[in-house]
């Protein structure tokens, strides 16, 4: 009673941007696309009423389906672009294990709101003495159907 094991799959859409100044200005607009699947295990509090408390955890696969990044460099007046797919060749990888868990209310077992944070397990970058493991920190508002 109370315990439950939550499947589900998910879209994200990731997105970031990085500037270095100077005389020479580069900016980097990183842009992402997963599907993401969590496998979780939640347990609920009742609170009051219809309204239950829940812990998660477990583990998620996630698939990038795309990843771009577009490269701008300024020197003074002149401006250059180029848009960068980070899995074409072995530098970046689109499979990862993440490990998570969070919080959240559930309301007349009908509308949920959580909040999470996941750990990338695997290292997503394929260049040598690097490392890159995503770390998600997650908002989600759901309506349960019967």
């Amino acid at each position: 009673d109370g315990l439950l094991f939550t499947p589900g799959v998910n879209y994200l859409f990731a997105g970031a941007s990085d500037t270095v100044a100077g005389p020479v200005s580069l900016r980097g607009n990183v842009t992402e696309h997963y599907v993401h699947v969590p496998m979780t295990l939640s347990y609920d509090f009742p609170l009051s009423g219809s309204v239950k408390f829940f812990l998660f955890a477990g583990p998620t696969a996630s698939i990038g389906i795309a990843s771009n990044t577009k490269l701008i460099v300024n020197v003074g007046p002149y401006k250059a672009d180029e848009v960068v797919d980070n899995y074409k060749g072995n530098d970046y990888y689109r499979f990862d294990i993440l490990l998570g868990g969070g919080i959240g209310l559930r309301i007349a077992d009908s509308y949920l709101f959580k909040v999470g944070y996941d750990f990338g397990m695997l290292n997503r970058s394929g260049v040598k003495d690097v490392t890159d493991h995503r770390r998600l920190l997650t908002v989600g508002l759901s309506y349960l159907f019967d």
